[in-house]
């Protein structure tokens, strides 16, 4: 099966297993650094994840932004106008599920290994979370997301954001 279409038939589920998300994941291949670099749009998965309920709080986080490997947004969100321009205060967000605005980067890319590969990972800079990312094509990643003394992982998706303006 294709991979992008495998990707599609998980984001149609209403609720997914994760482990299927992670052998799906285990097939992927490693993502570098600078193919992250631009705005990326994201979804994340019901796979009954604690921190995806958090993420969804007010439908408003929009995705990600990579601007070098040491300025990423890692958290784009909708202001009121609907535009995916402000970024907002991670480690608040995480504590509260408050929105709060912030202009500086918070986090930064490195390449990890995880189960078995090296690929890009973009690591919180305040809080000990980061996220994994493996390529599914040119303008589609699977990510998951881990936070230290929490069970499991968050799954998530990114698209090119310039892919969806061609």
């Amino acid at each position: 099966m294709h991979l992008l279409t495998a990707l599609e038939k998980f984001k149609n589920r209403d609720q997914v297993d994760p482990q299927e998300l992670l052998e799906f994941y285990d097939t992927l291949s490693p993502l570098s650094i600078n193919s992250l670099i631009g705005r990326w749009k994201a979804q994340g998965f019901n796979t009954q994840h604690p921190l995806q309920y958090k993420m969804d709080a007010g439908k408003r986080w929009y995705g990600k932004e990579f601007i070098n490997p040491e300025t990423v947004y890692p958290l784009l969100c909708w202001d009121s106008e609907f535009k995916a321009i402000n970024t907002y205060d991670a480690p608040l967000f995480f504590r509260t599920q408050q929105l709060h605005t912030t202009t500086e980067a918070q986090a930064r890319l490195r390449i990890l290994e995880h189960r078995g590969k090296t690929s890009a990972t973009m690591i919180y800079d305040t809080i000990p979370m980061h996220d994994m990312m493996r390529k599914v094509d040119e303008n589609h990643i699977l990510g998951l997301m881990e936070r230290k003394g929490m069970d499991g992982c968050m799954f998530f998706t990114m698209e090119n954001f310039n892919r969806l303006w061609r």
